[in-house]
């Protein structure tokens, strides 16, 4: 006799859910990332996070306030603790932070908090769609922020 479908799958569901390995994986995450994938510029507040080759984080704070950045994790990304991705950087004479990565450059004037004056990412990929973004365009197709 056939067991309906679903009595299966929350069968194997209970089966993950009591191994000793989910219970491991479910708490081994760090939500701080590596040294090497961070950029903090606290004068203005901002810092960027390089997540993946083509993922970056952007966190920006009033410097006088008193509070730091945020690292706890969200939904979307729990284990910021990553290998930084293959990137070149440099950091202008007039204080332009150049942060080139796989497909996609990263200009920021470390001078200025963000603003569509002071941050932008630029495609080098000719095979992506995406084409280029500013601090403050519409957001299409990204990722809406953060879900706690």
């Amino acid at each position: 006799m056939l067991r309906p479908p679903s009595l299966v799958v929350v069968a194997l569901i209970l089966i993950s859910l009591s191994s000793p390995s989910f219970a491991h994986d479910l708490h081994s995450f760090d939500p701080v990332s590596s040294k090497d994938s961070i950029f903090t510029f606290l004068d203005v507040g901002t810092r960027i996070t390089l997540l993946t080759s083509n993922l970056l984080r952007l966190e920006s704070i009033d410097p006088s306030s008193g509070i730091s950045f945020e690292d706890r994790a969200s939904l979307a990304f729990n284990n910021r603790n990553l290998p930084s991705p293959p990137n070149t950087s440099a950091l202008s004479s007039d204080k332009v932070l150049t942060i080139e990565l796989e497909g996609i450059t990263v200009t920021y004037d470390t001078t200025k908090s963000l603003s569509s004056e002071s941050f932008s990412v630029v495609s080098t990929d000719d095979s992506s769609a995406f084409e280029s973004w500013t601090y403050g365009d519409a957001n299409k197709n990204q990722l809406p922020g953060t879900i706690r």
